[in-house]
């Protein structure tokens, strides 16, 4: 199964459940897709597959379940999240997504979100311009935080308060799209922002 990227899609109608498999099976991506639209098996079915992608509508699950996101989805570190858009969504549960799909979009960017969803090496190509997404705070700020420093300890080393320190992280993971430190930490060092030395292991 090396190599093979594994998809879930759990989304209540049928016809956006089959186009969204549809447009997935056209991806030059080797993948295996699982769809449900019984939704009280997909809790399981994220701890059974740990698929590197979780593709649902954010309707279908209660509040409740995104204020305690790590209990109620799947603990992988590997596995990104999008929701399909298709009415207004509370900000809250958005914030908890790697990205999102309109099921007004076009099959092109459908394909494009979920193939850097997918394989993040295809952003190779586009490093010098992503580099260049932040400005030389966010940059430094990048540096301390991939270096697993604590919001207070940062505000200390760049003389800014905490709250500065946060609007920034948020800047820096919606600019880049990665919300982890780990997945942060690893854009850091493909960006030559830090080098593996830097990082401390506890």
């Amino acid at each position: 199964m090396s190599g093979i990227k594994q998809i879930l899609i759990a989304e209540s109608s049928e016809l956006i459940l089959r186009g969204l498999e549809t447009i997935i099976r056209e991806l030059p991506i080797a993948t295996k897709i699982t769809v449900d639209n019984d939704i009280s098996v997909i809790r399981d079915k994220l701890e059974i597959i740990e698929p590197d992608l979780f593709i649902f509508n954010p309707g279908i699950f209660s509040i409740d379940m995104y204020a305690n996101f790590s209990r109620y989805f799947s603990s992988s570190l590997k596995t990104s999240y999008i929701g399909v858009i298709y009415s207004h969504y509370d900000k809250k549960i958005l914030s908890k997504l790697d990205e999102t799909i309109s099921v007004y979009d076009s099959a092109s960017v459908i394909t494009e979100k979920i193939s850097k969803l997918l394989l993040p090496e295809n952003k190779g190509e586009e490093k010098p311009d992503d580099k260049n997404l932040l400005s030389s705070r966010e940059e430094e700020l990048l540096k301390w935080l991939a270096q697993g420093l604590s919001v207070k300890d940062i505000s200390g080393k760049l003389f800014i308060s905490p709250h500065t320190v946060i609007s920034h992280r948020k800047n820096i993971t919606r600019k880049l799209g990665i919300r982890s430190v780990p997945g942060l930490t690893i854009y850091a060092i493909i960006n030559n922002i830090i080098s593996t030395k830097d990082i401390v292991i506890e």
